[in-house]
């Protein structure tokens, strides 16, 4: 489950919030909490759909047990439950330094002033 802290309580502590920040913060919660119940709305609305397309009803998946697919709550959630191997950050892919792209646009710009030179005296 994800880390909620908008409801925290600190001892002694009066919080001053300036009304304008509160309604724009309000504004955008609002629009994120519409878009995700169109969202929802739509999700309900497919599966209704495709449920009514079963043939045996009795195979019928209940909205929250998802027979169908084999799921659980952390996958419900967005968490990806796949397991990988932990890797030392120093043995991690790293890219290029600064010092080697800058090295190397110098090659190819100089390349290209002597294609360039070339051309010209053709």
């Amino acid at each position: 489950l994800p880390l909620v802290l908008f409801d925290c309580q600190f001892d002694g502590v009066d919080w001053i919030c300036d009304q304008a920040s509160l309604r724009i913060t309000i504004c955008h919660l609002q629009r994120h909490w519409a878009s995700f119940q169109i969202r929802a709305t739509m999700t309900k609305a497919m599966l209704d759909n495709l449920e009514n397309q079963i043939s045996d009803k009795q195979q019928l998946p209940i909205l929250g047990q998802l027979s169908i697919v084999d799921t659980d709550s952390n996958s419900l959630l967005g968490y990806n439950n796949t397991r990988r191997d932990y890797q030392p950050i120093l043995t991690r892919p790293v890219r290029e330094s600064v010092e080697a792209k800058v090295e190397k646009f110098q090659n190819k710009k100089t390349k290209l002033e002597t294609t360039d030179e070339v051309n010209q005296s053709d």
